[in-house]
């Protein structure tokens, strides 16, 4: 056998060896993602066991007892790996609340607000005792973003008051800052740095293109954000880049011609889950950063999978 054709069959099995001990790896680990129906009809809560991607099991409903839809969207999971708050509408007319719910009792969830505004995209803090969520204004105009007491479900604090749109919160590992996506003074979606107590605001990011759903890596230093660099065509490309927020380094995790949105580290910073619309509806995939491998852990196409996160 030739050389190069020798280093390449080497090459080659090096890759499938690789590729099936990701694959064993992932059996045994479970997400949490929403499953929205493509026509419109609700969304549920899904719990899935990586070892069995055919076989997820819903934990909320798609209606309620009048028939009506729920909109189930934006999944976070407490510390604990048991308790679910994730943001939903019921009926088309309804405000969005956060609801709680368990994983031992997943049919049973009740409202963790209940406002006659929207609350919106729940973020659960690494040491449990918080959940950081945007709530709208009265009048309409713009999210604020608030810390909520996730035992008591009373307002600890309000962090923004720009009254502008914001979304996707991301706590840091240290329970202390966090980062969302806000809108600057140009109308365009950047990435801020705060802390629990609102003493700050940083921007992070400063582009002519969006950037926006940040997730910290474990190492409370790494950020992956979904940024919308033009491709060569003038067309907004969602990829998944990591921003080191101490250089300012970047890298390119995650670049193909769909969307690719929504990331999360797992709890040891090997993987990243997201959703990805490159082979037509949203489907989850995972990524090894050590190997590069994405993989797809969800085939569905009946729903949008979006918004996953680690149970681990």
């Amino acid at each position: 056998m030739r050389p190069f054709r020798q280093a390449a069959l080497i090459t080659l099995l090096m890759l499938l060896l690789s590729s099936a001990v990701f694959a064993t790896e992932l059996e045994e680990r479970f997400l949490c993602y929403v499953a929205a129906d493509r026509t419109g009809e609700g969304s549920t809560v899904m719990l899935l066991n990586l070892g069995e991607p055919l076989l997820p099991r819903p934990l909320t409903r798609s209606h309620d007892a009048d028939g009506n839809p729920i909109l189930a969207t934006n999944v976070t999971i407490a510390p604990d790996n048991h308790r679910l708050a994730f943001e939903a509408q019921a009926g088309y007319d309804g405000d969005y609340e956060i609801y709680l719910t368990d994983l031992e009792n997943p049919g049973i969830y009740h409202n963790f607000t209940r406002n006659e505004v929207d609350d919106s995209f729940p973020a659960w803090s690494p040491d449990g005792t918080m959940i950081a969520l945007f709530r709208g204004a009265s009048s309409g105009e713009g999210h604020e973003l608030y810390v909520i007491d996730a035992a008591e479900g009373k307002i600890s604090r309000k962090l923004t008051s720009s009254g502008t749109l914001k979304s996707h919160a991301a706590w840091h590992p240290d329970s202390v800052r966090l980062v969302y996506t806000g809108v600057d003074e140009d109308g365009d979606d950047e990435i801020y740095l705060t802390d629990a107590l609102g003493s700050f605001s940083e921007k992070l990011t400063d582009n002519d293109w969006p950037d926006y759903d940040p997730a910290w890596h474990p190492d409370g230093r790494r950020l992956a954000i979904c940024t919308a660099v033009p491709d060569e065509e003038g067309n907004d490309n969602y990829d998944i880049i990591l921003l080191d927020t101490v250089d300012g380094s970047l890298e390119y995790l995650v670049q193909s011609p769909g969307l690719d949105i929504n990331p999360c580290f797992s709890a040891d910073g090997e993987y990243m889950v997201f959703s990805s619309d490159r082979f037509g509806n949203f489907e989850l995939f995972v990524y090894e950063l050590d190997s590069g491998f994405a993989r797809q852990v969800t085939y569905n196409d009946a729903s949008d999978d979006l918004f996953p996160v680690w149970i681990d």
